[in-house]
């Protein structure tokens, strides 16, 4: 009985993270609405307004929020390596949550998603009005319309946050490494910043339960130094390091958490 109700219980309370989640798109959508209106009376730069409202309010909920309520943890490393100037930062993905700690992090962000999440409302507006991106179906036209929309994000100093593997993978592998954040680097000149993303256990991934049955996992993010494109001789060798490091550290992070 007692093992029976601390599964209710741990259910529950991830239950509670989602609800609040969706609670917080329907806040910042009408946030954006505010915003939107305000711009038409002489509002400037709504959206750096934007963005910053969105890191306040994801890293409230990711960082600080979610792990009290839902009963886990979150360790972050590495935030000396985030860069002055603008720069493409490479995560692993994991979970669900992992959009959710890269923007908390990353400041003034501009975020590649894909199409499917347009249906989740405040990614919708994100996605016509500000810096995140959708690859759409993934079509060669649709790429290349996200490529021409990157290109202008970085162009006006924005850092830009990718998930190469294009999807969360189960187990400890990575996935490959999709080229289209590593051929803009090239083109650019600005540095790729590789980040770890490991976790306790499998949770929020594919072939996992959507609510799990125990609470008390733990999540660790690093960011890790820069990769100059210019010590690369394309954007396929400079894809390999960045796995290379990324898996490397991953595996560091694990076994860390086994001792």
């Amino acid at each position: 009985m007692r093992a029976m109700f601390k599964r209710f219980f741990a259910k529950f309370r991830i239950g509670l993270c989602y609800f609040l989640f969706a609670l917080a798109n329907i806040v910042f959508a009408a946030v954006i609405g505010i915003c939107l209106i305000l711009s038409l009376f002489g509002l400037r730069d709504y959206r750096k307004k934007i963005n910053s409202a969105l890191r306040i309010i994801v890293r409230l909920l990711s960082i600080i929020i979610f792990p009290r309520v839902g009963g886990y943890k979150v360790k972050i490393d590495g935030l000396e390596n985030i860069q002055k100037t603008p720069s493409i930062y490479i995560f692993n993905h994991i979970s669900l949550l992992d959009p959710l700690f890269a923007i908390s992090i990353i400041p003034n962000a501009a975020v590649v998603v894909k199409g499917k999440y347009d249906s989740i409302p405040a990614i919708w507006l994100l996605t016509r009005f500000f810096d995140f991106i959708s690859t759409g179906d993934g079509t060669r036209s649709d790429i290349e319309l996200a490529m021409g929309k990157i290109s202008d994000a970085v162009g006006r100093g924005c850092n830009l946050i990718v998930f190469p593997e294009g999807t969360r993978m189960s187990g400890e592998r990575l996935g490959d490494f999709k080229s289209m954040a590593f051929r803009l680097s090239r083109r650019t000149g600005i540095d790729i910043v590789p980040a770890a993303i490991v976790s306790s256990e499998p949770v929020f991934t594919r072939g996992t339960p959507l609510l799990p049955e125990k609470t008390g996992f733990a999540f660790h993010i690093k960011i890790l130094p820069p990769l100059s494109p210019s010590d690369f001789n394309s954007a396929d060798s400079l894809a390999a390091k960045a796995f290379r490091v990324i898996s490397a550290e991953c595996k560091v992070m694990r076994e860390a958490k086994k001792s």
